[in-house]
């Protein structure tokens, strides 16, 4: 057990080309953090990120200690790991002890897991854990976790912590180096220090500076409010009391609901404080329309109705506050104030949160080979018919049996039927020709008409055999190939998509804390570096349950442009989680498909998204292009 108060002397400062920095103000009292967990390179991790914070870190390796420090220190925070490796206390365990004592009941604890176990987290979620963080994580997807359980004044990640997140620098290097810049006389610049020492390159330093400024931009973005309420006076304090945050800007207020629901609109707020007592309509049946009018923005309900949270949440609200209580409302903004809403289904005229993807327009190409081999198969039965006739009469016409088998079996079970239907009205034809009663032989079989409708089966029949036969023996040669280690990121993409004839598909990686997606390959589609993991509908079910997701919603799925998905979630070892997204523009493509089939996907999929996981940079194919 360690106690360590080492400040980085980095806080969250203006950075210029050398990593120089100019000082600021503290963010926040300085907070405890205990972190719980048996490997001492993850415990490095979170100690130089609570440590560029300028914060108290408390560190236990078991979950004997971890349950002693909580109840002797009191920390602000908990991270904590599930499983330590011994015969002592485990995670869930720990948990369990925390929540039972009064005294450490209300301590926010961020669940640690290599793993994702849907009856463990179930289990966890039921105890009460403010959020799951993935492991393997970098410091900047720990300071993301901070500012969502901490709230939003949680400073940006140093320099120092962007190098580590990006694998130049691993923290035991970050630790030394900042000792030996604290020990020098004249003050040097971090960024300095490290090319100096040879430790990191020019270009790692540039692309960290600039990874730095960009998350510095986006955190730094004032977050816009509306306030509802039909009382001016208290319009007029919220106002007041919101405008006083450094974080927030009040862009408007509304009396009314439908006055809300225009603003909304013209306004696009981040967050909106509702009233729910209003005279004509109450806050509580404006929030589906104010969804739709501002997807992006949280609705906070400001209330004296103390019974109404439940059913605000369960209409799109994300919290309820009671009137009076400011202190709870402006730590519920700033906790809100850096995510993003739970997804709702959006009309599409509507704007999505966050950044959209685009499928490229699908090329329309006349079926050549596919009019050609039905062409063959009906010329070929006709040519066969008109030799066995003379031997076998009207019987001849069991020849259509093997042709739309075979036509089935090797184009499909739509052409197997168009094969069917045109090998009916050719055998129709050719008994008139021949001299033939219409209606002999197999086409008689049950009486009214039941030859052709079984022929119709047959061809149907015979290319669905084909076509899952098809994608389950592909989707073994792709395993094959991850197996050996030979399958790229690109190359599973490209095989996923067209084993299941998608319009495009995409391989991304989630964010420790599962709030985001990275692109790491794309095929037929222009898609975001990020996207927010709950603007992408079905993808946070499918990673809790571990299970494919199959979403058939043109509107819910409108941040990626589709009209169905298939979502299917990755385990890629210590790269953590990933998602592979079979998109197209045509309804219910996938509702058919086999959940074994996606599963032995993902598995492939997982593999490649393993071997890249040293590639931070998006790679989208050149064949998307």
């Amino acid at each position: 057990m360690l106690n360590h108060e080492l400040g980085c002397g980095e806080g969250d400062r203006a950075v210029d080309q050398r990593g120089t920095r100019a000082p600021t103000e503290p963010s926040r009292a300085a907070a405890r953090v205990l972190v719980a967990d048996d490997s001492a390179s993850l415990r490095t991790v979170v100690r130089v990120t609570i440590a560029s914070q300028g914060w108290t870190i408390l560190e236990a390796t078991n979950g004997m200690e971890a349950l002693s420090l909580a109840r002797a220190q009191l920390p602000d925070l908990l991270l904590l790991d599930l499983d330590f490796g011994d015969d002592g206390l485990d995670g869930l365990e720990v948990l369990t002890a925390i929540r039972a004592d009064p005294a450490t009941a209300a301590i926010p604890v961020v669940i640690l897991t290599a793993s994702s176990d849907p009856a463990q987290e179930a289990r966890a979620n039921a105890i009460g854990v403010a959020l799951f963080l993935n492991k393997p994580f970098g410091p900047i997807d720990l300071i993301a976790a901070l500012r969502r359980v901490l709230g939003s004044d949680v400073p940006g990640a140093p320099l120092g912590l962007h190098l580590v997140q990006t694998g130049a620098l691993t923290p035991a290097q970050l630790e030394r180096a900042l000792e030996e810049q604290g020990s020098r006389e004249a003050p040097v610049p971090l960024g300095q220090l490290l090319v100096e020492r040879r430790a990191i390159s020019e270009p790692e330093l540039a692309r960290a500076l600039a990874s730095q400024r960009e998350r510095a931009a986006v955190a730094d973005r004032r977050r816009r409010v509306l306030v509802v309420d039909d009382n001016h006076a208290v319009r007029e304090g919220l106002r007041a009391l919101i405008g006083a945050e450094r974080r927030f800007d009040v862009v408007g207020d509304a009396a009314s609901a439908a006055d809300a629901i225009a603003l909304a609109r013209t306004k696009e707020p981040d967050l909106i404080v509702l009233d729910h007592e209003m005279p004509g309509r109450t806050g509580l049946d404006a929030i589906p329309e104010l969804r739709a009018a501002a997807p992006a923005a949280h609705i906070v309900m400001y209330t004296m109705s103390s019974q109404i949270g439940p059913e605000a949440a369960a209409r799109g609200a994300s919290a309820a506050v009671p009137k009076g209580d400011e202190a709870l409302l402006l730590a519920t903004l700033r906790r809100l104030a850096d995510t993003q809403p739970d997804h709702v289904a959006l009309p599409t005229a509507s704007r999505a949160a966050g950044p959209r993807a685009s499928l490229f327009r699908a090329r329309r190409r006349w079926p050549w080979r596919e009019v050609g081999g039905v062409a063959i198969a009906v010329a070929t039965y006709t040519i066969g018919f008109l030799i066995v006739e003379p031997v076998v009469g009207a019987s001849a016409a069991v020849l259509s049996v093997a042709t739309v088998a075979a036509a089935g079996a090797l184009l499909g079970p739509e052409l197997g039927v168009v094969t069917a239907i045109l090998t009916y009205i050719v055998t129709t034809l050719l008994w008139t020709a021949t001299g033939h009663q219409p209606g002999e032989a197999i086409l008689q079989i049950g009486g009214n008409g039941l030859g052709a409708v079984m022929l119709l089966l047959l061809g149907a029949g015979a290319g669905a055999m084909r076509s899952a036969l098809s994608r389950r023996r592909r989707v073994e040669a792709l395993l094959g190939h991850a197996l050996l280690g030979h399958l790229e990121p690109a190359a599973a993409v490209g095989a996923a998509m067209s084993i299941f004839d998608a319009q495009a598909a995409v391989l991304f990686r989630v964010s420790a804390d599962r709030s985001e997606l990275r692109s790491v390959s794309a095929i037929g589609i222009e898609v975001p570096p990020l996207l927010a993991l709950d603007s992408l509908a079905g993808a946070a079910r499918a990673l809790r349950e571990m299970q494919p997701a199959i979403v058939d919603d043109a509107a819910a799925l409108a941040v990626v442009g589709a009209r169905s998905a298939a979502l299917i979630p990755l385990h890629a070892g210590a790269s953590g989680l990933g998602l592979l997204a079979l998109l197209d523009g045509r309804a219910a493509r996938f509702a058919r498909a086999e959940p074994r089939v996606l599963q032995a996907l993902g598995i492939a999929a997982a593999r490649a998204l393993e071997a890249a996981s040293a590639q931070p940079v998006a790679e989208v194919a050149p064949a998307a292009r």
